[in-house]
């Protein structure tokens, strides 16, 4: 035990955090006449304290405080017990010490439970002076007590802050609110066929009909409405009187074989009844649509094994019907409903399918690597999506490969053969996470997987095209007349050669230029010359 009673309570519940779902019991072991005793007897008081008071923040920190010489005489207590105690120990002193002990224990249990009144004007710690008494003066008895109560230690119920459980897609719950307002909306019946509220007798079972609904997908459910309504109609006018009812009553053999159609009109009814997909009902078309979003409207295999009761036949013959007729049977809006939410369906669906694809080229990458060996070296995985998941090369392998095996969405095949594989035998973290959080964490490593194997290419690209460049140079570099390549000195060589050469050329163009330029100088100044000699001769007469 502990001075402070929370850490005990800590420890209590640690027991559930790893997976433990029985009962656990705490057995306390408690030295006689030593400091444990007021340990345990000062923990229970500060329980009680913490019931009363700390929960509303009434006790100040001075009164929490354990005073030098309270924690003296409780370190003193028992001490010349203990010195005197004798050495030989004896089966009958086992069984006194454990009798001894459990009426200590129920004497203690007995004074922590007594209260005088149900406040705190009388509280007190291991026998100490009560609060009421001050400077000699007992002012309780001057107060005078009102309707005491008893006061009963009720520390509550520890229970868990429960964690909010998201879905996996946000899509999957889009998808959900789509279809769902397709079950609402219906018209309920407004009576049930064996027990009429109307107090009229129940229908033959004979001429009952099933309700025809839309996605049953029959021409004639009009005219079907029309003659349910004709022979409803026909049976309650055979009862209108009491004697009339009571004849019904009186002939069940006449009820078995009764008609209320002509003959035309009861063949139609037959005809009308079995035209469609009559042996659809409500529950196989919610999970056909869903079934339709997750795997595809063509994957009738699929969907077929998530409806349960109709083959792939039945399902491929109405997939085709649906499909192709069913804007003629639903109105606009409810049929836009529906064609949303399978395409958003299938667009996770080929998502999904090109995560998987990047996932199996990824992992075939590291096929003959080793278990240990960590397989994501530019994504963070670790404590995604769980700030407290541990870091296991192995875990994050195992998963991807069950996930490429199983496929995605099969969390609950994922995690029953995980929690299967040896190398988790004793990871409680990871064997107590349900389907939810193992998909969670599935999702989490089938995406970093696509983004460790986009890097991979990019940097496999980029030294696919750097040793590209470098073979492109050594092919343009310089070669002697046998075409091998120049060695180092012959290439320093022919650069310093180049540079002569090209300095010899800057000289010839500069000398060139030059000469270019005196001889434009020359002319302009015979030019000048020749025009003054002209201006100095004589006028002609």
């Amino acid at each position: 035990s502990d001075w402070n009673p929370q850490a005990d309570l800590q420890a209590m519940d640690r027991c559930h955090r790893i997976g433990q779902t029985k009962p656990v019991h705490v057995y306390r072991l408690v030295t006689e006449n030593s400091v444990e005793e007021k340990v345990v007897e000062r923990a229970q008081q500060k329980l009680k304290l913490d019931a009363v008071v700390v929960q509303q923040g009434r006790l100040s920190e001075a009164q929490r405080k354990l005073a030098t010489d309270e924690l003296l005489n409780a370190v003193r207590f028992g001490a010349d017990k203990v010195f005197r105690g004798d050495a030989g120990i004896t089966d009958e002193d086992v069984d006194a010490i454990i009798a001894r002990g459990q009426k200590r224990t129920a004497e203690l249990e007995e004074r922590l439970g007594e209260a005088e009144k149900g406040d705190l004007m009388d509280f007190k710690l291991d026998g100490g002076v009560s609060s009421e008494t001050f400077e000699g003066a007992d002012y309780g008895k001057k107060r005078g007590r009102q309707s005491p109560r008893p006061f009963l230690l009720d520390t509550g119920k520890r229970s868990r802050r429960a964690t909010t459980r998201d879905d996996i897609y946000a899509t999957q719950d889009e998808v959900a609110k789509l279809l769902d307002p397709l079950k609402k909306g219906r018209k309920k019946k407004d009576q049930d066929e064996d027990h009429p509220e109307d107090g009229s007798l129940p229908l033959p079972k004979h001429l009952r009909v099933p309700e025809p609904y839309d996605f049953q997908l029959r021409d004639g459910r009009a005219r079907l409405s029309q003659l349910r309504a004709a022979e409803k109609e026909r049976w309650l006018a055979l009862q209108d009187t009491p004697e009339k009812r009571a004849a019904l009553e009186a002939d069940p053999a006449a009820l078995r074989s009764l008609s209320l159609l002509s003959a035309e009109d009861a063949t139609e009814k037959a005809r009308l009844v079995a035209e469609g997909f009559h042996d659809w009902n409500k529950a196989q078309f919610t999970v056909f649509l869903k079934a339709s979003a997750r795997h595809g409207r063509e994957q009738y295999d699929r969907i077929a094994a998530d409806i349960g009761n109709k083959s792939e036949g039945e399902v491929r013959a109405y997939a085709a019907a649906f499909w192709s007729r069913g804007r003629e049977f639903f109105d606009d809006k409810e049929w836009a409903k529906v064609e949303r939410a399978v395409a958003r369906g299938e667009r996770m669906v080929d998502e999904m399918a090109g995560l998987l694809e990047a996932a199996r080229r990824f992992m075939d990458m590291f096929r003959n690597a080793s278990p240990n060996e960590k397989i994501f070296k530019f994504t963070k995985t670790d404590g995604l999506p769980f700030p407290h998941l541990p870091s296991r090369a192995d875990e994050e392998r195992i998963l991807l490969e069950l996930v490429l095996e199983h496929g995605y969405g099969e969390w609950v095949k994922i995690r029953e053969e995980f929690r299967r594989r040896p190398e988790f035998q004793f990871d409680w973290f990871l064997r107590s996470l349900d389907a939810d959080a193992i998909g969670k964490r599935c999702d989490v490593l089938v995406r970093a997987a696509e983004k460790e194997l986009a890097e991979l290419e990019r940097r496999h690209n980029a030294y696919v095209d750097a040793a590209k460049a470098l073979a492109a140079a050594r092919q343009a570099a310089p070669r002697d007349a046998q075409g091998r390549p120049l060695s180092q000195p012959e290439r320093v060589a022919r650069v310093f050669e180049k540079m002569v050469e090209d300095h010899r050329k800057q000289s010839e163009i500069r000398e060139k230029q030059k000469a270019q330029k005196s001889e434009e100088a020359r002319k302009l100044r015979e030019i000048a010359q020749g025009g003054g000699r002209k201006r100095a001769s004589p006028t002609q007469p």
